[in-house]
């Protein structure tokens, strides 16, 4: 008797607080290369700005980059701005965008940039932003929009960072540290690439 009596308080508890139990949802994308569409039902998280781009220079003042929803998205409103930026935006089969708040919006044709400081095309995070500024890059010239920069202070095309140990490697002479790095073949000594 006295586990049932257990159950039926545990029940009870479960009950009252089931109405204060939201449903989460999940991110829309951070960042999107081109066109891009929303089939599911997502949420742009408060305070923070995603969208999608397209452009095919630094130059480019424009986006053209179409965000198609079918599904459901909603801008959470935030202490500051919710934004979703994209060239253009099509509501098609049922689908549907909710406003957080007077704290949400929409920008449309508004360029979309990314931090990169380097400018090899991998960047540093994918914060997305709507206005240039120095280390900034159009997120559609990135080489990856899930791979961030393994070093964001030194210019590498294939994103390759090496641990040299505890020595400096010259080009195609000398390692030193703890032994020598000669020419194009041997090497003798402890280091890691």
């Amino acid at each position: 008797m006295k586990t049932y009596g257990i159950i039926l308080i545990f029940a009870l508890v479960f009950l009252i607080l089931l109405p204060s139990i939201q449903k989460t949802q999940a991110a829309c994308f951070t960042a999107a290369k081109g066109n891009y569409t929303i089939s599911t039902t997502c949420t742009v998280a408060a305070d923070t700005t995603e969208g999608n781009d397209s452009a095919t220079l630094d130059t480019d003042t424009t986006n053209t980059a179409v965000i198609t929803v079918t599904g459901s998205v909603t801008l959470a409103a935030g202490s500051s701005m919710t934004t979703l930026a994209a060239g253009s935006l099509v509501l098609s089969g049922g689908g549907s965008i909710a406003l957080g708040s007077t704290k949400t919006q929409i920008t449309l044709g508004t360029p979309v940039y990314v931090a990169d400081a380097d400018g090899d095309g991998w960047a540093s995070a994918f914060t997305i932003y709507t206005a240039t500024a120095s280390g900034r890059r159009r997120l559609n010239l990135m080489k990856s929009t899930t791979t961030t920069d393994c070093s964001d202070a030194a210019y590498s095309l294939d994103n390759s960072c090496y641990s040299y140990g505890q020595g400096y490697y010259y080009g195609q002479g000398y390692y030193y540290g703890q032994g020598y790095y000669y020419g194009e073949g041997y090497y003798e000594g402890n280091y890691h690439w």
